[in-house]
């Protein structure tokens, strides 16, 4: 895995390391941002919709049962909302850490589309539409990092797992 890695990197344009960095700074644009939660909400909906089906595929793969999937913000209080949630009907020690932690899997993918898409469209002279897709790629790098009820629903079986790791080892 390491040496494909590596042989993918080693083939990544000088140019689209400048859109990496663009990437980096989108990313932390939207997470710093101080629009209105609607608005907010709105540009984010991509990210919010590709955060959950990371949910709904990786729980579906390891028997998690999703059985209700919203894309709905909710005003939960104290300034804070939730853009979108899914819920599970067998969520367990073992699946759930994976299925809560699924959209983890949206950093690599953000950088493997940056590099992919975004650059190409660069490089072929289209400014507009590599930044769209940068913004993108940016939105969903955002919604990489998990909630915290998804770190909730992951530290029993993340506390489980480990003390496996640590027997084992």
């Amino acid at each position: 895995m390491s040496e494909l890695l590596s042989n993918w990197w080693n083939t990544v344009p000088e140019g689209a390391y400048f859109l990496l960095g663009g990437l980096v700074v989108f990313t932390v644009m939207l997470v710093r941002s101080s629009m209105h939660p609607t608005v907010f909400a709105l540009v984010a909906w991509p990210g919010t919709l590709a955060h959950e089906l990371a949910h709904v595929l990786v729980g579906l793969l390891l028997g998690a049962k999703p059985c209700e999937f919203s894309l709905f913000p909710k005003n939960m209080g104290n300034g804070r909302w939730q853009l979108g949630s899914v819920g599970f009907s067998n969520m367990t020690w073992w699946n759930g850490p994976w299925t809560a932690m699924a959209p983890m899997l949206l950093a690599p993918l953000a950088i493997l589309l940056t590099v992919e898409w975004a650059y190409p469209a660069l490089a072929g002279g289209d400014l507009g539409g590599a930044l769209v897709r940068l913004l993108l790629c940016a939105l969903f790098m955002q919604a990489a990092w998990p909630s915290s009820t998804d770190f909730r629903v992951a530290a029993p079986g993340l506390f489980i797992l480990g003390l496996i790791g640590v027997v084992l080892y």
